[in-house]
């Protein structure tokens, strides 16, 4: 018994002073190094912010706010960024169509009898979103008040 306590006291400082061997060889190779270029240090230095995407912009030119109309059926166009992702929201349907490579986009939209209202809101890359709402009226009893 007390021969293989012996031989293991031994096994473990043989490995404890290779383990330690290797750690000094390490320590005295990079201090070599640092000694023979002291002015090359690695610093982690930041990539210049890319401040080139477009700014988030919406544009609605159809329908106008505050119109009547007689047709059951409406055309939502604009222009935003390219190839961003609108949604259409009206009061019983909600649409997301893209943009096309111009940045413009157009949908149909179903009108219901009355006051309606169409929110169009397009998010960019970094989750900034902006919004339009349009209220119009569609009547069947009432001619449509040409747009001017």
């Amino acid at each position: 018994m007390r021969k293989e306590i012996f031989f293991a006291v031994i096994f473990g400082l043989i490995v404890g002073l290779v383990v330690t061997y290797g750690i000094y060889t390490a320590n005295q190779a990079l201090s070599q190094k640092q000694k023979s270029n002291p002015n090359l240090t690695n610093y982690l230095t930041p990539s210049p912010l890319n401040n080139t995407e477009p700014e988030l912009t919406l544009s609605v030119s159809s329908p106008q706010d505050g119109i009547v109309v007689s047709d059951p059926e409406v055309k939502v166009e604009g222009t935003t960024l390219p190839n961003a992702m609108v949604a259409i929201i009206t009061d019983d349907n909600d649409l997301i169509v893209q943009a096309d490579e111009n940045g413009v986009f157009q949908q149909s939209m179903e009108l219901i009898k009355g006051a309606n209202t169409i929110k169009i809101t397009v998010t960019d890359f970094n989750t900034t979103s902006l919004t339009k709402v349009i209220e119009l009226v569609y009547s069947t009893e009432v001619d449509a008040i040409p747009s001017q």
